[in-house]
């Protein structure tokens, strides 16, 4: 199987998605990668579903500006993990970007969940440029995960790898550990943001090129995202409905067998 078509992760949208699309999205996934990685807990648990489906699997807890949800949902991360359906646990998901917490707050809460479960490796999930300015975050985490858009910051197809080559390399040297890229992709529909034309061209050009990158340097990533999601237009524009290598449906986009 071409590395193109098995990448080593994907991150599958926790959002007003019915338990059926959760069974039918991680059955198109099998064979294809190996790790699934999430947003929140509750619902349909869907983690459950990729773990007991063979998948390995990130857990997230959604930390953000309500404390009362904040501590709901580190309780359910780690009972989740003490019951083994965790591989990584990861904390937020650009919390800090959005500036709902602070380094040192988000930091306390990777250390809460140490000292609860230690034999599970915990993570933050964010932007890469704000994870270079949280350094009690970098030190507190066991794996660093960051998210590299060069679409949105609006640069050109081929800007684009070299933009996420260098938040990774820069994120390696600076804290010494593991970096994971935990988002990344291009939209194959959409507006022009600056120099980032988003079309199918693009996409597979992103896609392949990533890939390509993260296997021969033994970088860890989940893409953004296997399948496309309406509903973030009403978030994103109309570029928020065109991530996914596949239609919201779970047909192939044309794209995907590009040569």
């Amino acid at each position: 199987m071409s590395i193109y078509y098995r990448t080593h992760g994907y991150c599958l949208g926790t959002c007003n998605i019915p338990e059926e699309t959760y069974q039918r999205q991680l059955k198109t996934l099998i064979g294809r990668t190996k790790w699934i990685r999430g947003y929140a807990l509750g619902g349909y648990d869907a983690h459950r579903m990729a773990k007991e489906m063979g998948f390995k699997t990130m857990v997230s807890a959604w930390i953000g500006r309500e404390a009362d949800r904040n501590e709901r949902e580190l309780a359910l991360l780690i009972r989740e993990a003490k019951e083994g359906y965790v591989d990584i646990a990861a904390l937020g998901n650009e919390a800090l970007m959005r500036e709902e917490i602070t380094d040192r707050d988000m930091a306390k809460y990777v250390e809460r969940f140490k000292k609860a479960v230690p034999n599970i490796p915990v993570t933050v999930c964010d932007n890469a440029s704000h994870l270079l300015r949280a350094p009690k975050v970098l030190a507190a985490c066991d794996i660093i995960s960051a998210h590299t858009y060069p679409y949105w910051i609006g640069l050109s197809i081929e800007e684009a790898l070299p933009f996420t080559a260098e938040k990774h390399r820069l994120l390696q040297k600076t804290s010494g550990k593991e970096v994971i890229i935990t988002e990344t992709g291009w939209p194959s529909g959409g507006n022009t943001i600056g120099k980032a034309v988003a079309n199918e061209e693009n996409a597979l050009r992103y896609f392949k090129e990533f890939v390509a990158w993260a296997t021969r340097w033994n970088v860890r990533y989940f893409y953004f995202a296997p399948f496309d999601e309406k509903w973030k237009r009403a978030f994103e524009e109309e570029q928020g409905a065109h991530w996914g290598r596949w239609y919201e449906d779970g047909t192939e986009k044309p794209w995907v067998n590009w040569k």
